[in-house]
C-alpha cells in the first residue's frame, strides 16, 4: 500500500483532510498520515495508555507495518505508527486496529479527552482541519476558538511575501556560507524549508501548485544567492584597490559574466553543484509537501466543526 485512501473502504473517511476514524472494542481512534512518506499514525486516547506501551510495541513480532519504536505517548495521546509499504491488505490493517484495542479494552481502560483526560461525554470532534477525541465541553472551547478563523479567508499575499522574506534569509545564509569557506549549496535546503514553513504559518494549506511554484522560486533564489556571493567577493577585492559601491560591483557583474567563458563557466557549475545538493538535501520536504497536498490547484482545505461520532 502507499496511501491511506486505499484503507477508506474500511472505516469513515474524510477526503478533504485524508483522516480515518472509528470506533473498535468499544475504543475511539483517528488515523492520518505522517509527514514521512507512506507512514500513518493510529491516535487513541485511553486512561492509563502508558502502561500499555510495551505490550503494544511487542504486536510488532506479528506486525511487520508497526516499526521499531512506534509506539509512544504524545501528551495524553497513544499512537501507533504503521508503515503501509509493509501492509499487504487492508485487511491487515483492520487486524493491526483490532489488536491494538482489544489489548487496551483487555486492560479496562476507558476513552478520555485527549486534551484535559475528561472522560464524559467523549467522542471523535472535527475541529477545524483536524480529527481529534474529545469531550463536548471541550469542543465548545475549541469550536469557539476556531470561529475567528473561519470568518478569515486565507490571505495568499502575505502568505507569498512570508516565504519570500523567509527564502531571502536563505539567500543570506547561503552568502555567509560562501563567505567563510563551506559548500554554500546546503543553504538551499534553509530557502525551500524557510519558504514552505512561513507560506503554511501565514497561508494554511499548501495547494500542489504551490509547491511547484514555491521550488520554482527556490531555483531563482539560489540563482541569486549565487549572484549575491560573486559580486561579495569581487566586491571584497576592489575595496582593497578602489571605493566603489557594492551596487556598482553587481551592476557590473551582471554585465561581465555573459560576456566571460571562463567565469560564466564557474558561475554556472556553483549554481549546478548549489542546485544539486539543495534538491539533495531537500527532497524529502518536497516530497512530503507533494504528498499531503491536495491535487487540485486552487482546492483549500475547509474548515469544519462537528462532531463525527
Amino acid at each position: 500500500m502507499e496511501s491511506i485512501k486505499e484503507l477508506r473502504s474500511t472505516y469513515s473517511y474524510m477526503n478533504d483532510i485524508e483522516t480515518l476514524y472509528g470506533k473498535e472494542n468499544e475504543i475511539f481512534f483517528t488515523v492520518a498520515p505522517l509527514e514521512r512518506k507512506n507512514m500513518i499514525c493510529i491516535s487513541l486516547s485511553v486512561s492509563d495508555a502508558r502502561d500499555h506501551i510495551d505490550e503494544l510495541q511487542a504486536l510488532r513480532t506479528t506486525y511487520d507495518a508497526i516499526p521499531m519504536g512506534g509506539v509512544y505517548m504524545e501528551g495524553l495521546v497513544l499512537n501507533v505508527e504503521l508503515n503501509l509499504i509493509n501492509l499487504d491488505t487492508k485487511e491487515q490493517f483492520n487486524e493491526i486496529v483490532d489488536a491494538v484495542t482489544l489489548q487496551l479494552a483487555a486492560g479496562n481502560v476507558h476513552n478520555i479527552s485527549s486534551i484535559d483526560g475528561t472522560s464524559e461525554d467523549v467522542g471523535i470532534f472535527r475541529v477545524g482541519t483536524k480529527v481529534q477525541i474529545l469531550d463536548g465541553a471541550t469542543f465548545e472551547d475549541q469550536k469557539e476558538a476556531q470561529s475567528g478563523y473561519k470568518k478569515r479567508k486565507d490571505n495568499l499575499t502575505v502568505a507569498w511575501l512570508a516565504a519570500i522574506g523567509g527564502m531571502l534569509a536563505g539567500v543570506g545564509v547561503w552568502v555567509l556560507i560562501n563567505q567563510i569557506g563551506f559548500i554554500a549549496g546546503l543553504a538551499g535546503y534553509l530557502i525551500i524549508h524557510w519558504g514552505i514553513k512561513l507560506f503554511r504559518q501565514f497561508g494554511g494549506t499548501l495547494s500542489r501548485r504551490d509547491v511547484y511554484i514555491m521550488f520554482g522560486l527556490s531555483v531563482v533564489m539560489i540563482i541569486f544567492a549565487e549572484l549575491l556571493s560573486t559580486t561579495f567577493s569581487y566586491w571584497r577585492a576592489f575595496n582593497n584597490v578602489i571605493s566603489i559601491s557594492f551596487f556598482e560591483v553587481f551592476k557590473e557583474v551582471l554585465k561581465v559574466i555573459p560576456k566571460e567563458p571562463g567565469i560564466l563557466k564557474n558561475f554556472l557549475m556553483n549554481v549546478a553543484i548549489g542546485l544539486g545538493l539543495s534538491v539533495w538535501s531537500s527532497w524529502g520536504l518536497i516530497q512530503s509537501a507533494l504528498n499531503f497536498t491536495s491535487a487540485g490547484g486552487e482546492k483549500r482545505v475547509r474548515r469544519r466543526n462537528n462532531r463525527l461520532m
